[in-house]
């Protein structure tokens, strides 16, 4: 009822009043939403004994009513008669929508439909399940343990759940079986999804011909060396641009640890692009820049990533516009977005797509008669929700993928046969081997005796790589010293060297002794401090971003440099604290620096 943008407050109000008709309740929960009421027309909540006088407000559309601050006002409300008029933005009008929802089911039909929700929830976020994760669901949502029991069994036996192995308990049994041995099972909704991409993927290989012609596709490879990106024709990089640029397949995957040059691929469509050699049967495609006509943005060539900054640094490294999969779907289902007839759609690190994301994409991709691209790693990251087909497609299909077994990052040779050891769990498998002999490697290092994770171990502690420390303090304190070396030997360059940590704890005993070194060499002066909220930081301290704030033009990730502390005033009127930062640049992974 109320999605649609550009809607007048005088409208919002013609809406609150008929909703006020259905339930007078309803209507005095949309007025005295705190959260939205607070940020919007100040802090005074409508009562239920002035709704009468609200109805003759909101049927009038009266604009002249009392200071801000008196019970029952709205104090930015206009009428049709002032010529000004409040815009809402998709949040508020969220937010409206659901305060003036009106549900007419029973209790019982509640408590229903909330148990089938949280049943079906736990398919969606795993790809396979057990009894015990119902159970856990059910309640989670309040219902109770018994009646949770019951409703978990007739799930089991019915449609939306099949059976993938496992042996039941038998309560009568002498020898029961454990909850984490009980029966596996899948959601039928989810594995049908599976068998559609599945299904598109091997019908899709050789379906649609080549995007460029062979003397197209060298003068591409002569534009990506004259951008220092060498691709030599027996390489691993060389095949992948071929499957995606000369073999037609409709779903194209490219899979590969990470530093194996990947992103070369998605180069290759943007220089094609922007080229003029993508002339489908639709016609000339135009350049790799979004083009806006009338309010919505057509896309040739799209990218996107399942975090924001991770769609960030493809846009950046690509010249192809990105997306988060999340804002990509979220406007492509509105319209505001449409993809043009045969657009290509590129999912990077696409092992971190849920099955539900990678269909739903495929969906508008096949619309367009368009092609799908997947490029990532399956050893890395997976879905937080239920996922791993990315994995499937790559082993059922590999005839739609290319492997990318080579490392293009690590300049030491004898370190890329341990890092490709690695990645394949300690046993450096068959393509892996060819890889590295086709690099030399095998020339600086035994190939043979590079097994098992001792072997790694071994490598690692001979160079001198691996470092032991009585404490943990003693530990952060050399790597702040030997990070501060890299840097001023550097002249002060902060991307000498990175410092990496798994775990939140970690991070901020790693900052507190970069910090204190920093303070040690003369870098960062002790009494230039700057509050902020909890935190301190002094003034020209490195600090990275962990939350998204767009409205302030943030993703998680970004680094900036601390020059101070001011106070603003934000779009509801309120006085907030702001760092100011300087250098705004984004940090792929994490780190931490002084």
């Amino acid at each position: 009822m109320l999605l649609a943008e550009g809607i007048t407050y005088d409208t919002v109000m013609l809406s609150l009043h008929k909703a006020a008709e259905l339930r007078i309740e309803n209507h005095t929960q949309a007025l005295t939403d705190r959260g939205w009421i607070d940020a919007n027309y100040g802090s005074a909540p409508v009562i239920v004994s002035e709704l009468p006088t609200w109805r003759a407000r909101v049927a009038t559309g009266l604009a002249d009513h009392a200071s801000p601050g008196a019970t029952g006002q709205i104090t930015n409300e206009v009428s049709s008669t002032t010529g000004t008029h409040k815009t809402l933005s998709p949040e508020d009008w969220k937010r409206f929508d659901t305060a003036m929802s009106v549900d007419t089911r029973s209790p019982g039909e509640i408590t229903d439909d909330r148990a089938h929700e949280a049943l079906l929830s736990v398919g969606r976020k795993n790809s396979t399940w057990r009894e015990k994760d119902l159970l856990i669901s059910l309640l989670d949502a309040d219902v109770p343990l018994a009646e949770a029991r019951v409703r978990a069994s007739a799930f089991l036996a019915g449609p939306q759940a099949v059976r993938l192995l496992g042996i039941d308990d038998n309560p009568n049994d002498e020898l029961r079986i454990r909850w984490d041995d009980q029966p596996v099972y899948a959601s039928s909704e989810t594995l049908e999804k599976e068998r559609r991409l599945l299904a598109a993927a091997r019908e899709g290989v050789g379906k649609m011909g080549s995007l460029v012609s062979e003397e197209q596709f060298t003068e591409i490879l002569t534009q990506m060396a004259a951008r220092n990106i060498s691709i030599s024709p027996d390489s691993d990089q060389y095949e992948m641009l071929r499957a995606f640029l000369r073999e037609g397949n409709q779903i194209s995957l490219a899979a590969g640890q990470a530093g194996s040059g990947k992103s070369a691929g998605v180069k290759a469509y943007a220089l094609a692009l922007n080229a003029g050699y993508l002339a489908l049967d639709a016609g000339y495609l135009g350049t790799s820049a979004a083009v806006s006509s009338g309010g919505v943005t057509h896309l040739k060539v799209v990218g996107c990533a399942l975090a924001a900054n991770a769609a960030e640094n493809l846009e950046r490294e690509s010249d192809v516009t990105a997306f988060s999969i999340a804002m990509l779907t979220s406007r492509l289902a509105a319209g505001s977005v449409v993809l043009d007839p045969g657009a290509i759609v590129i999912i990077d690190e696409a092992s971190q797509a849920s099955t539900a994301q990678l269909v739903e994409l495929w969906e508008y991709v096949e619309r367009a008669d368009g092609r799908l691209v997947l490029t990532g790693d399956p050893r890395q990251l997976q879905s937080v929700e239920a996922g791993g087909l990315y994995a499937t497609l790559i082993n059922e299909i590999p005839d739609a993928c290319t492997f990318l077994d080579e490392t293009q990052r690590q300049q030491n040779e004898e370190e890329r046969a341990i890092l490709a050891c690695l990645h394949d769990r300690g046993e450096l498998q068959p393509r892996s081997i060819k890889a590295l002999q086709r690099q030399g490697v095998d020339k600086k290092i035994d190939l043979d005796a590079l097994r098992g994770v001792g072997a790694i171990k071994q490598w690692y502690f001979a160079n001198d790589r691996i470092k032991f420390h009585e404490t943990s303090d003693a530990a952060a304190a050399a790597i702040a010293t030997s990070y501060w070396d890299k840097v001023d030997a550097r002249g002060g360059d902060g991307a000498a060297a990175l410092v990496m940590a798994r775990s939140n704890q970690e991070i901020r005993l790693l900052d507190t002794a970069m910090v204190t070194q920093a303070v040690a060499r003369g870098h960062l002066d002790p009494s230039a401090i700057v509050e902020c909220g909890h935190r301190s930081f002094l003034v020209g301290q490195r600090v990275v971003t962990r939350k998204i704030d767009r409205a302030a033009g943030v993703l998680n990730g970004y680094v900036g440099t601390v020059q101070g502390v001011e106070t603003v005033v934000d779009g509801g009127g309120r006085a907030v604290v702001a760092q100011r930062l300087r250098d705004h640049t984004h940090r792929a992974r994490g780190g931490s620096g002084g």
